[in-house]
């Protein structure tokens, strides 16, 4: 009776909400169907999934992570010297229930539960106005930059974006305490977050420089952040590296050396570094990089941006945005494709929220909604018909394609023979599609390794085995045969399990 009572009280009660179920539901089945699948058929990698279900693996049994999959790691440097992502220790007990599964379940619960907060955004800042707040949830669950991060592996500043929202919430709630520890779970999530929530907070002030208590909440935010973000750079990732590596991930030569030498550049040099945005700043001809930043300049606009431009203390909040993406040399960065565009969600929806609000004419409140879900939902569609994987990483993204839904290999069999022939607690170098349902152990890393391991498992299928080609693979397949130093325990349906001779 009471669990009848419970499900009554919680149960959509109005048409609106009902409505709002409904879509919540609708984008569920789509998201899984392109997440969880893909990790079914051996579409997920070891960069990064497999670095980071490693991580969970040993945070689940109280133990730091000394990552073995990435080779600059090598099973010596903890894990967080990489990433600065703690956030993973939190997620780690669902390990006891979902497995190597476990990180995808957190990513497509939390994307869902961003939802919920932009639910409740559009019902406290435009309360009475149900239609629009669905218009909202549509341009949210449909923008494209979901697609593109559900369609590779996992990652935490998905997670972080999702949060942002619920921060936009309690901050206009002013339930402050609350408002603050999200912002430190957004910290703890990935160490440029913290430099992305400084610039949120700055955005809110300035939206807010008249309203002393939020204007005051907000800069102490921002100060916060930025604080936290020259201690990680500066002593807690350096000290998880215990000075065995330095910071791999600023890669901007355009800019400089280093981050000093970057943020000198810019204020030096503004429209160099702005033309930097729109060109392609690498040497070379490359068809792949022609157009990468304007298709994402395009789609950033067609889902709502245009709002940020017109607002600037939203457009604060995406400089670094724009900056970590289009300075990059990193071509993918500058794309819309995998994870690098999520953070752009929540600040377009709030800079909607903002601009319905200041809107008198109902009709002009319809509209203004209107484009901004029909644009998202044109970025969305769009997305999917643009999508360019790499040949190393053809995740399926198009779920209403057959063959989305299949995989050129018998995928039960390899799992089957992966139980049947390694033991959980041995030493593995395996081919990157294996190596996410693999890493729950001490030494696990992609194949080729310069780490000792007692087998090697390889996968000859349709996917580029990165970092090797297709030949070279190959070669390395008939080398292991003849070796006496290896015996072969299984040859068939494309998957090759060796096991070291002692």
């Amino acid at each position: 009776m009471r669990l009848f009572r419970f499900f009554r009280t919680h149960l959509p009660s109005t048409i609106s909400e009902r409505i709002a179920l409904g879509i919540g539901l609708f984008f569920a089945g789509w998201y899984a169907a392109i997440s969880f699948v893909n990790h079914h058929l051996l579409r997920t990698f070891a960069y990064d999934l497999g670095i980071k279900n490693q991580a969970i693996w040993d945070y689940a049994h109280g133990r730091w992570n000394l990552n073995s999959i990435m080779e600059e790691l090598q099973g010596k440097i903890n894990v967080l010297a990489n990433h600065f992502e703690p956030v993973l220790a939190l997620f780690s007990p669902l390990y006891w229930i979902f497995g190597h599964y476990t990180l995808l379940v957190v990513q497509w619960f939390a994307i869902l539960l961003g939802g919920r907060a932009v639910w409740l955004l559009f019902k406290e800042r435009l309360p009475n106005q149900p239609q629009l707040a669905l218009l909202g949830l549509i341009s949210f669950y449909s923008f494209f930059g979901i697609f593109s991060a559900l369609s590779f592996d996992f990652h935490t500043n998905v997670v972080a974006a999702m949060l942002v929202p619920w921060l936009f919430l309690c901050f206009y709630r002013r339930q402050f305490l609350a408002f603050f520890l999200i912002g430190l779970a957004i910290v703890f999530s990935k160490e440029n977050m913290a430099l992305w929530l400084m610039f949120v907070g700055l955005g809110l002030a300035l939206h807010h420089v008249k309203q002393a208590q939020l204007r005051n909440r907000a800069l102490l935010l921002s100060l916060s952040a930025g604080v936290c973000f020259m201690l990680i750079m500066k002593v807690l990732m350096p000290a998880f590296a215990n000075g065995q590596l330095e910071y791999l991930h600023f890669k901007y030569t355009a800019l400089g050396p280093d981050m000093g030498s970057a943020l000198t550049f810019i204020l030096r040099h503004p429209f160099d570094a702005l033309r930097l945005l729109f060109e392609n700043h690498l040497p070379g001809v490359s068809t792949y990089r022609d157009g990468l930043k304007a298709s994402t300049w395009w789609l950033f606009l067609a889902a709502g941006g245009w709002l940020c431009v017109l607002r600037p203390a939203f457009l604060l909040m995406l400089i670094p945005i724009f900056g970590q993406k289009m300075f990059s040399d990193d071509p993918n960065k500058w794309s819309p494709f995998f994870q690098y565009s999520i953070e752009f969600l929540p600040v377009i929806i709030m800079a909607a929220i903002e601009a319905v609000r200041i809107l008198s004419k109902t009709y002009l409140r319809w509209t203004l909604m209107l484009a901004l879900a029909l644009g998202s939902v044109f970025s969305g569609i769009h997305s999917l018909s643009m999508y360019r994987p790499q040949a190393f990483m053809p995740q399926g993204i198009k779920v209403l394609k057959s063959g989305h839904w299949t995989r050129e290999v018998p995928v039960e069999r390899i799992k089957f023979a992966l139980k049947k022939h390694i033991p959980d607690t041995a030493s593995v170098a395996a081919s990157s599609v294996l190596v996410p349902r693999l890493a729950m152990r001490r030494s696990i890393s992609n194949y080729p390794s310069t780490i000792p391991v007692q087998y090697i498992v390889l996968l000859k299928d349709a996917i580029e085995p990165y970092p090797l080609k297709r030949q070279a693979l190959a070669d390395s397949i008939s080398q292991l045969i003849q070796s006496p130093n290896w015996q072969c325990l299984h040859q068939q349906d494309s998957l090759y399990i060796f096991k070291r001779v002692q």
